[in-house]
């Protein structure tokens, strides 16, 4: 066996070994013969600034793709080699451009269920927002997972190979037993699948971005929505209605808090709010409730109020 098709193999029975995700190989593998590609039988011995200037020399435009590239290569050397992480060289990482995503407020995420006619898709939508669900986790859900008694569902091997139950709010459950009653519970289901797709098989990812897409043309929902979002909205609104970051994290299945804090997204309305509160509190504590400080108080918004006007019309007048 020749040097490529051998140190490929090991790389990937590693990776079957570990029970690495089927997602995860699929962007390691190719990332990891590109790298052996370039370097061949060097890839052991390699340094740290011919690496760097091969991830350079690939010119991906993305900071996640560099990274998916440095963790490909991290995997041969500590989990194949078998090096530990301080015997040597640390790759240096690209920054990570932070952008807010689109966030669905309760109202988007209700008209969206409410305008889609097909049953099945209505479940499909309003459960993935309800549970917070992965786009992986939803697609082949079985009838199994759900307690109906109990109100929960049991995501089984999420990502991370994590198992955990979820409350299943009551509407939500309603809905997915009138969806069973009226039009799964007698058809042919191999699979045992909650949402059945091309020949009793699990809907592609895909096929459920197509149903998101479908159902924000109807509402006229201009924002970039991806199945994700439902997951992302549903924990911005959680921590919205003081649920603690403690609580979320378990409900997404996450190992660490710190994943939890990037879903956690304070809505505008919310900021205002809490911008008035201080801003009234503010203003108590600098005229505390008398006639006289009444009246200094009607000056001084009435000013506020003058200064404001005056910078509007500023701006619209350029």
């Amino acid at each position: 066996m020749e040097f490529k098709e051998k140190v490929l193999h090991s790389y990937r029975q590693k990776l079957v070994y570990l029970r690495m995700s089927e997602a995860t190989m699929k962007v390691y593998c190719p990332e990891f013969e590109r790298f052996v590609n370039h370097f061949g039988e060097r890839i052991d011995t390699c340094t740290k600034a011919e690496i760097e200037t091969y991830i350079v020399d690939l010119n991906l435009k993305s900071p996640s793709h560099q990274n998916t590239v440095i963790n490909a290569i991290k995997f041969y050397l500590e989990k194949v080699v078998g090096r530990e992480r301080a015997t040597y060289y640390n790759i240096d990482r690209p920054k990570k451009e932070f952008r807010l995503p689109d966030i669905l407020t309760p109202q988007e995420v209700l008209s969206l269920t409410s305008a889609t006619d097909n049953l099945k898709h209505r479940a499909m939508l309003q459960f993935m927002y309800s549970c917070a669900l992965r786009n992986a986790e939803l697609r082949p859900v079985t009838i199994t997972q759900i307690a109906g008694k109990a109100g929960t569902f049991k995501v089984v091997r999420g990502k991370g190979k994590r198992d955990r139950i979820i409350p299943i709010p009551e509407d939500t459950l309603l809905l997915l037993r009138q969806y069973y009653t009226g039009h799964l519970k007698d058809k042919y289901n191999p699979h045992g699948l909650l949402f059945m797709g091309e020949k009793q098989q699990p809907y592609s990812q895909r096929s459920l971005q197509l149903v998101v897409q479908q159902a924000c043309a109807r509402v006229s929902i201009k924002k970039h929505v991806t199945p994700h979002t439902f997951r992302h909205s549903r924990a911005t609104h959680w921590h919205n209605n003081s649920m603690s970051t403690v609580a979320i994290k378990r409900l997404l299945g996450h190992r660490d808090l710190k994943t939890t804090e990037i879903y956690l997204h304070t809505g505008i309305e919310d900021l205002t709010k809490m911008v008035t509160t201080a801003d009234n509190f503010i203003k108590q504590k600098m005229f505390p409730t008398t006639d006289k400080n009444k009246l200094i108080l009607n000056i001084y918004q009435q000013i506020t109020r003058l200064i404001s006007e005056s910078n509007a019309e500023l701006l619209t007048s350029k």
